[in-house]
């Protein structure tokens, strides 16, 4: 528990915590009012489409803008201790070293959901009181998808909400392994194209295997995909910090 305060606290304490923040929050809002503008309505959006313009996923990215912020955080977090290892003396156990990460991946994963659900929350004011209703009506009129459907919409979130914490849980260890702060950082764009460029062979391999009917359709494919790349970067620093005496 002192562990995950600690790391609470030392990520609030970082200047670029509050400057990146405030900053994807505001990105994330300028983005829902554009695509509002552009979307007329003439089409209704289903449920998936409207969850992504609520969690601000820009058309030709599956990832959120949250998860880009988040995921600069993770970097950052971790780019800081390698910077200033104020606990290093106290780490050489390898328990102490995996303690530590294992609360910065809590943390960050924390950050990342609720910089998702703020973003929803903001973007849906920006929908309320910004954007103009669809057909003169208001409410999930506004959102381009019919009230009826506003439980398929909460449902849908899940999505977003998953591949934000799993990229930006896997640019923690990306930027221990490269032992840079923007090392960790650049891996945001391809971990980004990752579940479109795999989507379509996992989907196949998955309904050849029968597993497909067992998953909740290929929006599950996106978040797996992340999922395994942070389990691999996770794997690959713990072998990596086996041997060393400090992070």
């Amino acid at each position: 528990m002192r562990t995950l305060v600690y790391e609470g606290r030392r990520l609030a304490g970082l200047r670029s915590t509050w400057l990146v923040l405030p900053a994807t929050v505001a990105a994330a809002a300028a983005l829902t009012f554009l695509m509002a503008r552009h979307h007329h309505g003439a089409t209704p959006l289903s449920a998936a489409q409207a969850a992504h313009r609520l969690s601000a996923v820009p058309p030709f990215l599956p990832l959120p803008l949250a998860a880009f912020g988040a995921g600069v955080l993770g970097a950052l977090s971790c780019g800081h201790e390698l910077r200033y290892p104020a606990l290093a003396a106290s780490l050489v156990p390898v328990r102490r070293r995996l303690r530590l990460f294992g609360a910065k991946l809590l943390v960050i994963g924390a950050v990342a959901a609720a910089l998702v659900l703020v973003t929803v929350l903001v973007d849906a004011a920006v929908l309320e009181f910004a954007a103009p209703g669809v057909h003169g009506r208001a409410g999930f009129g506004r959102l381009g998808i019919e009230p009826e459907h506003a439980l398929g919409l909460v449902a849908a979130l899940w999505r977003p909400l998953a591949m934000s914490v799993a990229a930006a849980c896997a640019c923690v260890p990306a930027a221990g392994l490269l032992r840079s702060a923007v090392g960790g950082a650049l891996m945001l764009p391809p971990l980004a194209l990752l579940p479109v460029a795999v989507a379509a062979p996992v989907a196949g391999l998955l309904h050849r295997g029968g597993a497909w009917s067992a998953m909740p359709g290929a929006a599950a494919v996106g978040p797996l995909v992340l999922a395994g790349v942070a389990g691999v970067f996770l794997a690959t620093w713990i072998a990596v910090q086996l041997p060393r005496r400090a992070m």
